[in-house]
């Protein structure tokens, strides 16, 4: 814990914690409505068999995009606590996204069909 004290690390009021940690709930309690929200409007939209392609498909989004990204997420989260390292992540996060943009365009030009 010394070195967490030495870099400013989880420091702060035991309010302003309290109060983050109350932002992430009502966060997660958020993101849990939304999606729920999502399905029930893509459930009335689609057929039965639509449904279950679509849920296969969901499913694997999710089960992909958390094993793969959270690696990234934890790196970027342990980085931005670091003194002056923010804009170093920043700078790091924008030239992901344009590498990503770049090597989805021929899916996004072709509608898949690559």
């Amino acid at each position: 814990m010394k070195i967490a004290e030495e870099v400013g690390v989880l420091s702060g009021t035991p309010g302003s914690r309290t109060r983050s940690l109350g932002l992430v709930g009502l966060g997660i309690v958020a993101s849990g409505l939304l999606i729920n929200v999502y399905l029930a409007i893509i459930a009335r939209n689609l057929t039965a068999a639509e449904y279950a392609y679509f849920g296969a498909f969901w499913s694997l989004a999710q089960v992909a995009g958390f094993g793969m990204f959270l690696a990234v997420e934890q790196e970027t989260a342990r980085l931005l606590q670091t003194p002056g390292r923010p804009l170093g992540v920043l700078k790091a996060a924008l030239v992901t996204a344009a590498a990503m943009a770049v090597a989805s365009w021929p899916w996004w030009r072709w509608g898949g069909r690559c």
